[in-house]
């Protein structure tokens, strides 16, 4: 396989011997040309519930972490989504 993954890790995944890595499923994704959010639900890593649509996240990074942040109960969104806040509010005062 020509996705920069050995033949191994790929016949683990597939055998499902251990959970696979964000990491190791965007390369099989990008292999066959599926979109990677697709295998991180097959793996079990995000669920589809109410995920962004794809056109909000340009960067795959920041997409992943706010489809993790989607499936925490709602005191612990808030926590996080307050967090970010904070920290863009300290970012934007610092670049001024």
């Amino acid at each position: 396989m020509n996705s920069g993954l050995s033949p191994s890790t790929v016949h683990n995944i597939i055998r499902r011997r251990y959970k696979p890595t964000i990491y190791s499923l965007n390369h099989i994704a990008d292999y066959l040309g599926v979109e990677r959010e697709l295998l991180w639900q097959l793996a079990g890593l995000v669920s589809d519930s109410n995920p962004p649509s794809g056109d909000d996240f340009v960067d795959t990074r920041l997409k992943s972490h706010f489809l993790q942040v989607a499936k925490l109960p709602e005191s612990s969104r808030s926590m996080v989504i307050s967090i970010i806040g904070a920290l863009l509010a300290f970012l934007n005062n610092d670049a001024n």
